[in-house]
C-alpha cells in the first residue's frame, strides 16, 4: 500500500510473478508512467512477466481497491496473463499506453490474455478525446478491452486491433 508515489521509466520484465502490482484501498494518488513492462530495453523483444503486466487490485472480493491511479504512456506487452488489469479500482485513468505490440505499435507481441481488463471498478477512464490520450490495444491473444461489473467507465479515443496509425490491423 502506498500513497503519492510515482513509478516512472523502469524496465519491468522477466519476473516470475507480475510486473507492477498496486494493491489495497490505501493505495492512492499513484502515477505509473513511461515504463517498459514485458519487453526488453529495445521495446521490441518479448521479455514477459509470468503474470499480468500492471495490476491494480483490491486483493480479494471487497471491491475496495486502489484509487486515483494514472497509468500513462507505458508499453505493456508479452506478459503471460493480462496487459493491464484493474479489479476494485476507483477514479483512475489508463491513457497513452501501447498494450500488446512493440514500442512502435507496429508488430504484435501480445499479452496471453486480454489487453486491458476492468472488473468491479468505478469511474475508470480508458483513453480520451485529446491527442495522445488514446491507448493502442492490439495483438493480444484475448480481447482488446474487457469490462465486467464496472460502473462509470468511459472508453474513448483508443485504437483497438490496429496499428498505431490505425491504417492496418495487427
Amino acid at each position: 500500500n502506498s500513497q503519492d508515489s510515482t513509478i516512472d521509466s523502469n524496465l519491468v520484465s522477466g519476473n516470475n510473478q507480475g510486473g507492477i502490482f498496486v494493491r489495497g484501498a490505501s493505495s492512492r494518488s499513484i502515477i505509473i508512467s513511461s515504463n517498459l513492462v514485458g519487453v526488453a530495453a529495445d521495446g521490441k523483444t518479448p521479455f514477459g512477466n509470468a503474470y499480468t503486466g500492471i495490476t491494480l487490485n483490491d486483493w480479494g472480493f471487497s471491491g475496495d481497491g486502489p484509487s486515483s491511479v494514472q497509468v500513462l504512456g507505458n508499453v505493456v506487452s508479452a506478459n503471460r496473463e493480462y496487459g493491464v488489469w484493474l479489479k476494485g479500482a476507483k477514479d483512475s485513468v489508463i491513457r497513452g499506453n501501447i498494450v500488446g505490440t512493440d514500442s512502435l505499435g507496429s508488430t504484435a507481441i501480445g499479452n496471453a490474455y486480454s489487453g486491458i481488463v476492468v472488473e468491479k471498478s468505478q469511474s475508470i477512464i480508458i483513453g480520451g478525446d485529446l491527442q495522445g490520450q488514446g491507448n493502442q490495444v492490439s495483438g493480444n491473444k484475448g480481447g482488446g478491452i474487457y469490462i465486467s461489473g464496472a460502473s462509470g467507465t468511459v472508453v474513448a479515443g483508443n485504437k483497438v486491433g490496429t496499428s498505431a496509425s490505425g491504417g492496418s490491423s495487427i
